[in-house]
């Protein structure tokens, strides 16, 4: 008897074991998959801080999951609640053309630089909600961001530029900080090359400066020397004698170590006449603002046009005749400065250009 129910009791053993052997072995596929499946999630790549929360892990380790969610890499997309937002193509330069939609200019300090990056995503943001995480410290205040012009390197989408002091720096990074309050949201790590670029200052020396004439149009040849141990990009502006709100950025890209001479074609100086042309303020080394002018501030052809349309008025010509040869010519830059300039000398244009009032008569 004792035999028969020892007999029973290592069969109920067996088929336990078996029973419990199978289950562990029809349990393991679904893991596999179940893992497989999470690694590739949208939400679990997005979202890893939801996940942490969700645990039972202590808060010290949701906070750490929350940190490495927001370090990224140049190019990579930060997913917020708001929407996305990436930061790309990271360049150091000595200078940039700041742009606020209204207006161009031109931003230099001697120890000063910019990093410049192109935003992309769905957020609407501002330039000021970025800045420069330097050796893990983000500058309070913070610098004064702005969008910047392409002008040298290329913009595919927006690009701003973070004003920033030339020093030594160990890392690196472009952080995302709608508000002080906020916080950083998210940050992109620099490169080594990148970050080795903040501690030295491009220069480049304007060594000579010359009005000239290509095809026909008035051109300035610049040549620049880098006197700097990394690349440089040389930017100026240049503006015509004729009006002090009008201006056209120009740059060129000077490599380490090399004196390059470039030819510039400015579209807002072509009121003048190759043969006449010429720079109206001294031009130094350091000179980045180009004022064009002449003694006659427009056209050989243009300036014809003008004496023959004087000649050619009488007491009774109509002031809408005058006034829409005027408006309709191509030449009404030179008609400007003529008028300015030769003023004491046409006294006459004031009584014939001037618009006649209805009780005037002919």
């Amino acid at each position: 008897m004792h035999r028969r129910r020892v007999l029973s009791l290592i069969g109920a053993v067996g088929l336990s074991m078996s029973v419990s052997m199978s289950g562990c072995l029809s349990s393991e596929p679904g893991d596999a998959e179940s893992k497989e499946a999470n690694a590739s999630s949208p939400e679990s790549v997005k979202n890893p801080a939801q996940t942490a929360s969700h645990s039972p892990s202590s808060n010290s380790t949701a906070d750490r999951t929350e940190q490495r969610r927001f370090q990224l890499s140049v190019g990579q997309t930060a997913y917020l609640s708001t929407g996305t937002v990436s930061v790309t193509d990271p360049t150091v330069q000595g200078s940039a053309f700041g742009t606020d939609e209204i207006r161009l200019f031109l931003m230099r300090e001697p120890t000063q630089q910019f990093v410049v990056v192109e935003i992309k995503g769905t957020l609407e943001v501002s330039p000021a909600a970025f800045a420069l995480r330097r050796d893990g410290q983000v500058p309070v205040p913070p610098s004064d961001p702005r969008y910047i012009a392409p002008v040298i390197r290329a913009c595919s989408a927006s690009c701003i530029g973070i004003p920033v002091e030339t020093r030594p720096t160990d890392s690196a990074a472009i952080v995302y900080q709608p508000s002080e309050s906020a916080g950083v949201r998210a940050a992109w790590s620099l490169d080594a090359d990148t970050v080795r670029r903040l501690s030295v200052q491009p220069t480049c020396q304007l060594r000579k400066a010359q009005v000239t004439e290509s095809d026909g149009n008035v051109a300035l040849r610049l040549t620049v020397a880098n006197v700097s141990p990394r690349d440089a990009g040389f930017r100026a502006v240049v503006r015509p004698a004729y009006v002090a709100d009008v201006s056209e950025p120009i740059g060129f890209p000077v490599p380490e170590g090399q004196t390059v001479t470039q030819t510039v074609v400015p579209s807002e100086i072509q009121v003048y006449d190759p043969e006449e042309a010429t720079f109206t303020r001294p031009v130094t080394e350091d000179t980045r603002f180009f004022t064009i002018g002449s003694e006659w501030p427009c056209t050989t052809s243009g300036r014809s046009q003008m004496y023959s349309l004087s000649r050619d008025m009488s007491p009774g010509t109509q002031h809408d005749t005058i006034r829409d040869h005027i408006t309709h010519s191509s030449h009404i830059r030179c008609f400007e400065s003529l008028f300015r300039i030769q003023f004491e000398h046409c006294t006459w244009f004031m009584t014939r250009f001037r618009p006649q009032r209805p009780f005037e008569q002919n």
